[in-house]
């Protein structure tokens, strides 16, 4: 039976093979060799040949890879092998080009450590390709430059270089590019086979030999005595017009099998269909309309006399358009999840996107369904690839609070320590130093966060000196790389070795536990690859040039997402998820075809860097668009199958609109010419369950929160600063006064209004105590040196004084104007004072206690200061009471409440607005609107007082809630506490129910 065959699309590949080979061979099955693709069809047809078997003992024959002939495999050319120098491994090989590429860039004001390892992987991919079509690297010498660009004659020139040298590295590495070993091997095997042809049974299966040295092996197979060649889903049927148009036509499906054929110099009509078939299989008119979605651009016009198709062309075959990529992974997962209700069936999922592989294997986790996904997981994304990268930024960038609170707060952080004590120190040191404004890089501006932060503000039971202690042993641990990385030798070089050893020295403790092992971090699947990985750089950058420190993360990230991490313990054994080239040769009861956007199926060829299209030709490389022809046979294949979804999403991950795929939108064309387009189904009841799946019932809104604390847990003592916020939204004073509920500060703050208030009050303060009376001689220089004082001590912080010193100056200016005209008269100024009331009310003694910025005390009264950095109160909002902090102050101090002020009574309340622009500042007073004044202060104080007592008297009730916003229009614009009394959900639905 020897020979060359195909098995149609339709057929299930390897359970036909499978049979056909037990039919033909018999007790002979053991002796023969099958090649096939790759590893995993040699293990997907050694539990076909079971299945086939059905229980009964078999001795399988030898499966071997043919794309994957490795160093120590003896099989294919027996000892002769060992004559060919073996590969040079992929990341010492990158490291060399790399290194190479720095060199060519050097003329050119150089290239980053990072660009140089991507420009080398582009590099290692075009050398790949020329050793795999056996393209002599001499022909660029033979490229005319001038014919080219600047640009590109630049690069022809290094690739002439590098044609010249890269055979002289190789020798000296003592290996081969591993293309070129693979088809040394190949062609030995092909030498040995002509000269004594193998006595047993040779079967090349589901190659479609785009290699050359692949096809001269497939043709040797073909004319063996005892070979067979089984082609994988050969079109016998296509008019001989469209056949002879695939010369020209690389992107067509079948280009490959038809250069093969004309390569082993054979004839599409000598191909014999496999004489094992599946009766069950899907029908030959899926096949022809397929054919059609494919048939080259150039005789598309006979989709005019198209004669329509059988239903059954059709039939098993439906279509999801998802809205976006979430609810197209959650429809995918339902399908999955359906399919395998049924005992015994089994589903794939295809797909050449891997955010979308990774979704789909999300939501299958909330059934407890866990499936492989044979294209594996980067290194980097994988919890101990994450882990060593998020060091490294942290380290080498600064410490800044992102990176670094994101490795010490990974899952694999502890320290030395017992993880939830580490973790412990981990929340202090994030509350006390890391929120809030940004930090300047390293150890020393923490320890100045930490130090400098108030005692009234330290609400943890760890203290100064604990946290202190621990954090000298995290600095010490860091010393090395931090040393290394540190901000002054920017410009300085570090051996790839260096960088690598001070960093798994941090990484190993950080990843330690209380008895020293750091097991989990090295363990496991990813564990185990990165270990791999880090001894294989050891190894490849004994000699790679030195390199800029802040380039380290960078420079790890790039080649650790190059490592493909694979789980080893299985998942369902009835559902997995394939990429483009796993899914060859396999099958499945169900096929989701997922991602049929263009950019995903099919990838367009990548432009590469190193030579544009004419120059591709004019070495003999073929065509870019070859891959496409290869996607486009792949997807031909699983589209034959019995049962197919195709689907696509019309916004990717981040919300972009996408572009159908090409071979989806001809579909359409050839349904319609087909005048099929109603039988396709178009599956939106799955669309429609998937967006049931997460929404309620019945959405039942929460009521306006509206707490109603006993008598005791009452605030008996009010700053005045909180009764705005008691007016305007009492639920956010009940979170903060009663809950004692704080926000948390921001990571990596913008320096915002508290700190800019903090230390202009600070100065302010500052000079006015140091000359309560007189005006020094020279004020403002004072002020300028008091307020470089206050902005030094803030060093940790450096945007603080980068954005707002040249705003103090104005400020300083301004504020020194105003002085010279408000001192005249006065007898002395009160700054930064507390004072306090106690008010004798039904409920109990209430306390009213306030700090005043500034209070002039003069012949006529108290003037009662406000400096505002931010925004200033309206007098309309004080002269109605919703902004009562200066009248209250001032009913503070006509009671006597502030020690210094004496019996003195205000008779002026002032804001100071101390923005620093234009102006600089701005004095209001509160008791003027439109110009004229409404009201006297002695009349404000008097309703402050009165309403006082009414508002307090009012919250004594224990049935007195404190509502959320019981006024809208006087709410304010935005809230602390709005996401704790869920503010969006009852508005919508009290809007609702007011609506006719």
């Amino acid at each position: 039976m020897s020979g060359v065959y195909t098995i149609d699309p339709g057929q299930p590949f390897l359970r036909v093979l499978a049979q056909g080979l037990i039919l033909d061979l018999g007790d002979g099955l053991a002796d023969a060799l099958v090649l096939l693709p790759s590893r995993r069809a040699c293990a997907a047809l050694r539990e076909t040949f079971a299945v086939v078997a059905g229980g009964r003992p078999m001795l399988l024959p030898r499966l071997e890879p043919v794309a994957e002939v490795a160093a120590d495999e003896v099989l294919l050319v027996g000892g002769e092998e060992l004559d060919v120098l073996p590969a040079l491994p992929p990341l010492r090989r990158r490291l060399l080009l790399a290194t190479l590429v720095k060199k060519q860039r050097e003329d050119q004001g150089g290239v980053t450590d990072e660009h140089a390892i991507r420009l080398a992987g582009e590099l290692a991919t075009f050398l790949d390709e020329i050793e795999t079509e056996e393209v002599d690297l001499g022909k660029l010498h033979g490229l005319v430059p001038d014919l080219y660009a600047e640009h590109w004659q630049g690069i022809l020139a290094f690739l002439q270089i590098l044609s010249a040298y890269w055979p002289g590295i190789l020798a000296n590495e003592g290996a081969m590019e591993p293309a070129a070993r693979r088809r040394a091997l190949l062609d030995l095997a092909v030498r040995r086979w002509k000269a004594r042809p193998p006595r047993h049974p040779v079967v090349a299966a589901g190659i479609t030999g785009t290699v050359p040295a692949v096809a001269r092996l497939l043709a040797l197979v073909a004319r063996l005595p005892e070979g067979r060649l089984v082609l994988p889903g050969l079109d016998r049927a296509m008019e001989d017009a469209d056949w002879t148009a695939l010369e020209r036509t690389p992107a067509h499906p079948q280009h490959g099998l038809f250069l093969l054929l004309k390569r082993m110099g054979i004839e599409r009509g000598e191909v014999r269909a496999w004489p094992v078939g599946d009766p069950g299989a899907t029908p030959p008119t899926r096949t022809r309309f397929l054919g059609e979605i494919m048939r080259p651009a150039e005789t598309s016009e006979a989709w005019q006399r198209l004669i329509p198709p059988p239903e059954e062309a059709v039939r098993g075959l439906d279509l999801l358009e998802a809205p976006d990529m979430p609810k197209e992974a959650l429809a995918l997962a339902l399908k999955i999840r359906e399919t395998l209700e049924t005992p015994g069936r089994r589903v794939a999922l295809v797909t050449t996107d891997r955010t979308l592989a990774r979704r789909v294997n999300v939501e299958l986790e909330r059934w407890g369904i866990r499936i492989d996904d044979t294209g594996g997981t980067p290194l980097d994304q994988t919890p101990a690839g994450s882990f060593v990268l998020l060091t490294a930024r942290a380290l080498v960038d600064g410490l800044p609070p992102v990176p670094l609170l994101a490795a010490l707060k990974h899952p694999l952080a502890k320290g030395g320590l017992e993880q939830g004590v580490f973790r412990g120190f981990v929340r202090v040191l994030e509350q006390a130093a890391l929120r809030g404004p940004r930090l300047a890089a390293g150890f020393a501006s923490i320890r100045a966060a930490l130090r400098l932060r108030p005692d009234h503000r330290w609400n943890w039971t760890t203290t100064r000196d604990e946290i202190g202690a621990w954090l000298d042993v995290v600095e010490a641990k860091a010393a090395p790389l931090v040393e290394i990385a540190r901000p002054e030798a920017a410009e300085t070089r570090a051996r790839v070795v260096d960088l690598l050893d001070a960093h798994l020295a941090f990484v190993d403790w950080l990843a330690s536990d209380e008895t020293g092992s750091a097991d989990a971090l090295w363990s496991k699947e990813a564990g185990d690859a990165l270990a791999r990985f880090l001894g294989e750089l050891r190894d490849a950058a004994r000699d790679y040039p030195p390199i800029v420190p802040s380039a380290w993360p960078a420079f790890l990230a790039v080649l650790m997402g190059t490592v493909a991490v694979r789980p080893r313990r299985p998942g369902h054994p009835r559902a997995v998820i394939w990429g483009q080239i796993e899914q060859r040769l396999q099958q499945a009861d169900r096929v989701l075809l997922a991602g049929l956007n263009e950019g995903h199926w099919p990838r367009p060829p990548d432009p590469s860097p190193w030579l544009n299209r004419a120059m591709r030709k004019d070495i003999g490389l073929p065509p870019a668009e070859l891959s496409i022809g290869i996607a486009a046979h792949d997807l031909f294949m699983s589209a034959s199958a019995a049962e197919v979804t195709l689907s696509r999403a019309r916004k990717d991950h981040g919300g972009q609109p996408t572009q159908v795929s090409r071979w989806l939108a001809r579909l359409e064309a050839v349904l319609v010419a087909s005048r099929l387009e109603r039988q396709l189904d178009a599956a939106p009841h799955w669309l429609g369950w998937a967006d049931a799946l997460d929404r309620p019932a019945r959405v039942v809104p929460c009521d306006r929160p509206a707490p109603c604390p006993i008598l005791a847990a009452r605030p008996r003592e009010i700053a005045v600063t909180a009764f705005e916020k008691l007016i305007r939204d009492p639920y956010a004073f009940y979170a903060e006064q009663i809950l004692k509920l704080r926000p948390l500060e921001p990571l990596d703050a913008e320096p915002g209004g508290a700190e800019r208030g903090m230390v202009i009050h600070d100065a302010l303060e500052t000079f006015v105590k140091a000359h309560p009376a007189a005006l020094p001689a020279d004020p403002l220089g004072v002020l300028v040196r008091i307020g470089e004082a206050a902005f030094g001590a803030l060093g940790h912080h450096p945007e603080i004084r980068a954005l707002w010193w040249p705003r103090f100056l104005a400020v300083a200016a301004w504020f020194v104007e105003r002085e010279r005209v408000r001192r005249a008269g006065l007898r002395r100024i009160l700054v930064e004072q507390t004072g306090v009331i106690d008010l004798a009310l039904p409920g109990g003694s209430f306390r009213l206690k306030a700090r005043a910025d500034r209070i002039e005390i003069g012949a006529e009264g108290a003037a009662i200061v406000d400096y505002k950095t931010g925004m200033v109160p309206t007098a309309r909002a004080v002269l109605d009471g919703l902004s009562p902090q200066l009248t209250l102050t001032a009913l503070i101090l006509a009671d006597g409440g502030f020690r210094g002020a004496g019996s003195a009574a205000a008779a002026e309340l002032l804001y100071w607005g101390l923005k620093g622009g234009t102006p600089a500042g701005k004095e209001s007073d509160p008791t003027v609107y439109n110009r004229k004044r409404e009201k006297s202060v002695a009349d404000l104080v008097a309703e402050a007082r009165e309403g006082l007592s009414r508002l307090i008297a009012f919250y004594d009730d224990e049935n007195t809630p404190y509502t959320a916003i019981p006024r809208p229009e006087i709410a304010p614009v935005f809230g602390d506490y709005d996401h704790l009394a869920r503010i969006d959900e009852w508005r919508g639905a009290e809007g609702a129910e007011e609506t006719p």
